[in-house]
């Protein structure tokens, strides 16, 4: 894992709390970024890079109840 990965990971762990966050990497494309909320294991978003995951993320919570 690159520094700047382990950075990011950390940074988006701190600013969504409630959610689960981790990186799948892939052979032919850049890591993909996931998350899912500690207390809704079902629903999963990603993104391409660290600031689209933190967009998914700021959806999925204004969609909440």
């Amino acid at each position: 894992m690159r520094h700047h990965t382990g950075q990011e990971l950390e940074r988006l762990r701190r600013v969504h709390p409630a959610w689960e966050i981790w990186y799948v990497p892939r052979a032919t494309a850049p890591l993909l970024w996931c998350a899912r909320r500690y207390d809704d294991h079902k629903n999963v978003v990603h993104g391409e890079s660290p600031q689209e995951l933190s967009e998914a993320i700021g959806r999925a919570g204004r969609e909440r109840p």
